[in-house]
């Protein structure tokens, strides 16, 4: 009796180059193809392989690879004249698309529907705030832990406040820097964001949205809040109500006046060592007597 020999599927011949080269023209009114880059492609096809199960946002010549290397994959755009396009195109190229699933509806909604266990996640979808972060927090649950999540145009603000938020996340790798626009991550448990989480998108608390001058007062009354166990009554009434003890406002050691002028030091390590010493001189006294 012979020795059963599991059956490997090949690769097929890779095609990013070709496809840069001469792109589906399916956004425009089918007149240009906003595409990823030649190095991005690239980057996914030498990950793709037959029988994975991807996703991407939006619709152009990653979709193309995708199709070609045989992965079970969904495309979602609320444009269904893209995905006739692109439908188009790869019947003229010889590439079968029965593996796809065209999904023509937003993405916040499409996404609802896609089946759990994704090897690759592609958001390039819809780019306005919140549109990323949302698209980002309903893919991160379905993609297995070792699956990537590739994510293009991390310039654009809406698509950086999410990756930002990742290179911070114990739950996803360090980033790939795939080319100037696309990063990559890879899930390495199955967490989600905590409902409270004081660090923030940079790592800690900022009050860098408020202008210079009221800053140090900000912090100070935060860092204050933070070790309440240790304020007078008094002083605790004035910081639940957001007020600026005159206590306080010496112990910062910064004049009215120097705050109106913004004469304070504009480094942000020394301004948070200012406002830190400060709450550590309004910190009450031991009085050195001992339990009786």
């Amino acid at each position: 009796m012979g020795t059963a020999v599991a059956a490997t599927i090949e690769r097929p011949q890779p095609i990013a180059e070709d496809v840069r080269r001469d792109p589906p023209l399916v956004h425009d009114q089918g007149n240009t193809c906003f595409s990823l880059s030649l190095r991005t492609l690239k980057w996914l096809e030498r990950r793709l392989e037959p029988g994975m199960r991807t996703v991407e946002t939006g619709c152009g010549s990653s979709t193309v690879l995708f199709a070609r290397s045989g992965a079970i994959h969904t495309v979602v755009t609320p444009a269904a004249a893209e995905h006739e396009r692109l439908r188009a195109y790869c019947d003229a190229h010889g590439i079968d698309t029965s593996n796809v699933s065209f999904m023509s509806e937003p993405s916040h909604e499409a996404l609802r529907k896609v089946a759990s266990d994704l090897d690759l996640a592609l958001l390039d979808g819809a780019h306005g705030y919140p549109y990323p972060i949302i698209d980002w927090f309903l893919v991160a649950p379905l993609l297995k832990v070792g699956g990537y999540l590739l994510i293009d145009d991390a310039c654009i603000p809406a698509v950086r406040s999410l990756v930002d938020y990742l290179e911070l996340s114990d739950a996803w790798s360090e980033p790939v820097f795939v080319d100037e626009r696309a990063v990559a991550f890879q899930r390495l448990d199955e967490r989600m964001p905590a409902f409270d989480e004081w660090r923030g998108l940079g790592g800690r608390v900022s009050f860098s949205y408020l202008p210079l001058r009221r800053q140090p007062s900000a912090w100070l009354l935060f860092l204050l809040r933070s070790n309440a166990s240790r304020q007078p009554i008094k002083l605790l009434n004035d910081l639940r109500h957001g007020e600026m003890p005159a206590r306080a406002q010496r112990a910062l050691d910064i004049s009215p006046r120097a705050l109106k002028a913004l004469d304070m030091p504009r480094d942000r390590a020394s301004l948070e060592a200012r406002v830190r010493a400060a709450a550590e001189r309004m910190a009450p006294r031991p009085t050195g007597r001992g339990p009786r």
